[in-house]
């Protein structure tokens, strides 16, 4: 027997045990079978809607969609984040344990078409730090970190992780522009990158635990009316994330003042600027954090400094 007492409409789906791809009766039907109003089923069709639990067309009808988790965690997400901007750095620390947690079946997982994929990301991603003007690679940054987990047969995961870069756009952190942090934060994803494609997955995840701690060294990022981003350095899509987010702030900050100083993990504002004005230090790709040795030779699974990462990362 179904549990799913407030909605009629849902209940009458998992008790028929239809499947995605099925075609629900029209709304004056079901009224009749359930013996519910068409007003209250119409509200429950909505929900179901926003939820992700099914497709409306007009020519089509009403068809069960595919499950995803993300459409419910992101509807209730962004609400959250409306209230209150903090809330965010609880999701992100919500992020990182589930990436650290699933890593190793994720990338045992990947294919060889998966990691040519994420060859490709890297390539594109330094093609814009490095070219003139340089452009922000978000659009690659979220591509690589959803696709190491692509192939989890696990939807609750997935769209957790989904809902979290939608939330990061949401709260103006697509635009981030600090050109030297980029270039650190793309050297760790390079090495993960390598050592996945080489086999090393124990060192791909020392790399991706070194990557986190960067994001505690962030500088202040979050979108304010006093910072924008000039289209000539900043994809279209990321000029419209833009856009978004200082509306959406608006919006928020007329009731629940935004703080300033958020990165994506709990910093306050004093070490968000501390880190701001830290010169960035030169790191490798050794999975034992040596970032003092600029001078090593590459390994040969690929994950170590090369002579044009080095470069990267000389501070400016």
């Amino acid at each position: 027997m179904s549990t799913l007492r407030d909605s009629d409409l849902l209940n009458h789906v998992v008790e028929q045990g239809l499947q995605a791809g099925a075609k629900l009766d029209a709304l004056k039907e079901l009224s009749e079978k359930l013996n519910v109003s068409t007003g209250k089923l119409r509200e429950q069709l909505e929900v179901a809607r926003v939820m992700g639990l099914v497709d409306i067309k007009p020519r089509t009808g009403i068809r069960l969609a595919e499950f995803d988790f993300a459409p419910a965690v992101r509807f209730s997400l962004l609400y959250a984040l409306a209230q209150d901007h903090k809330r965010f750095d609880a999701f992100s620390e919500l992020r990182t344990h589930v990436e650290f947690g699933f890593f190793h079946q994720a990338v045992s997982l990947l294919t060889n078409e998966d990691c040519a994929h994420l060859k490709d990301l890297i390539e594109r991603a330094w093609a814009k730090l490095e070219g003139a003007p340089a452009r922000i690679p978000h659009p690659e940054h979220r591509d690589l970190h959803l696709t190491i987990y692509k192939r989890l047969d696990n939807p609750f995961v997935r769209g957790l992780l989904e809902a979290y870069w939608d939330a990061y756009e949401a709260e103006g952190l697509s635009v981030f522009a600090d050109i030297d942090y980029l270039h650190e934060v793309w050297t760790y994803h390079e090495g993960i990158v390598n050592s996945i494609i080489a086999g090393d997955i124990d060192e791909a995840y020392q790399l991706l635990v070194q990557h986190t701690k960067l994001l505690q060294k962030r500088p202040s990022s979050r979108l304010t009316r006093n910072r924008t981003v000039e289209a000539n350095d900043a994809d279209a899509d990321d000029v419209a994330d833009a856009a978004n987010a200082v509306n959406t702030a608006d919006a928020a900050n007329k009731t629940h003042p935004a703080p300033n100083g958020h990165g994506p993990v709990g910093n306050g504002a004093a070490n968000a600027a501390n880190a701001a004005n830290s010169s960035p230090n030169a790191h490798g790709h050794a999975g034992n954090g040596a970032a003092h040795d600029k001078e090593a030779n590459s390994t040969a699974n690929g994950a170590g400094a090369t002579a044009r990462e080095r470069k990267r990362l000389t501070p400016r």
